[in-house]
């Protein structure tokens, strides 16, 4: 059976294997080249960052968010997603109960908005799951490297 927690110092081995394997599979060569493990600490620590793992005897998935002023509004405050990774083969419920947890923990905290993302190496899956969870397609981001 599949639980979610928040992450603690404790986890950031956990936490940076699964960023390691989330580098590799979206082929982000400045996350596998740099020293990951100091930034993922970094962020760790920074207020307002929150790391949710999925575990069955072992941890299968890890969600990041940052809560924050909303840009346009600072009245409202913002959650937005950071990483999201579940192991390939991975019980399928990971995810779900990842975005049941961070959801549910944003609701209680009355948090105005939530802003998730996919990749292009994302599954066809995911965009409809973020619509059963309300959220809708806002925009499409690109980057560059220097």
């Amino acid at each position: 059976m599949v639980s979610v927690r928040r992450a603690t110092h404790a986890d950031m081995p956990d936490i940076y294997a699964a960023a390691r394997s989330l580098a590799k599979s979206v082929d982000i060569a400045h996350l596998t080249t740099t020293n990951l493990y100091a930034h993922l600490t970094t962020i760790f620590a920074m207020p307002g960052v929150r790391i949710y793992l999925a575990e069955e005897d072992m941890v299968v998935g890890m969600l990041g968010v940052g809560i924050h002023p909303f840009l346009w509004n600072p009245l409202m405050m913002e959650m937005s997603e950071l990483f999201f990774w579940v192991y390939p083969g991975s019980p399928p419920t990971a995810a779900l109960m990842l975005l049941r947890r961070v959801f549910a923990d944003a609701e209680k905290e009355k948090i105005n908005l939530a802003t998730f993302a996919t990749m292009p190496t994302s599954s066809d899956k995911v965009a409809s799951v973020y619509a059963r969870f309300g959220l809708k397609p806002l925009q499409t981001m690109y980057q560059r490297e220097f």
